[in-house]
């Protein structure tokens, strides 16, 4: 119906939740193919300050300390990882690489 009435469709997808296993994440991105959307936004999972998870983290220690709180008292200084602390940067950037890649570069989307 949306596309029978000229509006593009658009979703956000995040990966590297808490417990998420690399299947899940392979499952997502089919998700998104199916879906057949016109644009998508594909993220690694922000661990914000305040939320359930964020709490969650500093009190299993798997968030070693507050660093939103440190950067809000010295703001030059770069957050290091923002990333939920199971996943590995590298392997979650080069994941999300192969993610739009798969997305955008499939011919039914070009």
């Amino acid at each position: 119906m949306v596309r029978d009435n000229g509006i593009l469709t658009y979703a956000d997808f995040m990966f590297g939740l808490p417990e998420e296993s690399n299947e899940e994440m392979k499952q997502t991105v089919e998700l998104a193919k199916k879906l057949n959307l016109d644009y998508a936004w594909f993220a690694p999972f922000l661990t914000i300050p305040e939320t359930e998870f964020y709490r969650n983290g500093l009190d299993t220690k798997k968030i070693r300390f507050d660093y939103w709180q440190r950067y809000v008292e010295n703001v030059p200084e770069p957050i290091q990882q923002y990333w939920w602390p199971d996943f590995n940067y590298e392997n979650l950037t080069e994941f999300l690489g192969y993610v739009f890649r798969s997305f955008y570069l499939r011919p039914k989307h070009i």
